[in-house]
């Protein structure tokens, strides 16, 4: 079985959150992959609490940012930008038939927690897992994709655009 995170991992890995970074960057950093971290999350429940806790906190700031600099009517679409970046699946336009990458993410956690629950083997609930994340890692390392980051977009897409034509009046 793959070796489980110190506390202090599971404090850096929180903090990265915090400063805005996604779940992927977050295990490149410590050198862990997605199947680890779900494996770390369905086995702690104090860390995966604290990891959705850490997530919400850069997104609060940037909301705060956003009612503030919606008071100022130019500088509210920096937050804007970043939190369609951040969270498509609750701030970008999408169809109404989507399926958010919230609703991957949650089915992928709850599969991660059966498989761990109903394989007797640890090493082969973790094999299992890695498997179930390699098209997701395929798709990341290739740069596109709806799986292709935990948080549903790759990090160095550019912003999306404003479609509408530019005329005289804009």
């Amino acid at each position: 079985m793959p070796s489980r995170l110190t506390e202090i991992d599971k404090s850096h890995f929180c903090a990265i959150l915090r400063m805005g970074c996604d779940r992927a960057t977050a295990c490149m950093r410590l050198g862990i992959t997605p199947g680890q971290l779900r494996i770390e999350l369905a086995m702690d429940e104090d860390f995966a609490k604290n990891l959705a806790r850490s997530a919400a906190e850069i997104e609060l700031e940037h909301m705060r940012n956003l009612r503030k600099a919606s008071e100022d009517f130019k500088n509210w679409r920096a937050s804007q930008w970043w939190l369609e970046r951040r969270a498509p699946q609750r701030y970008a336009p999408r169809s109404p038939a989507a399926i958010s990458a919230e609703d991957l993410e949650a089915l992928f956690d709850q599969l991660a927690k059966i498989i761990l629950d109903e394989t007797p083997q640890p090493e082969l609930a973790a094999t299992i897992l890695d498997r179930l994340e390699r098209p997701r890692e395929a798709a990341s390392d290739a740069g596109g994709g709806p799986l292709s980051a935990v948080d549903g977009f790759a990090d160095d897409d550019p912003p999306q655009s404003d479609d509408r034509p530019i005329t005289d009046s804009q």
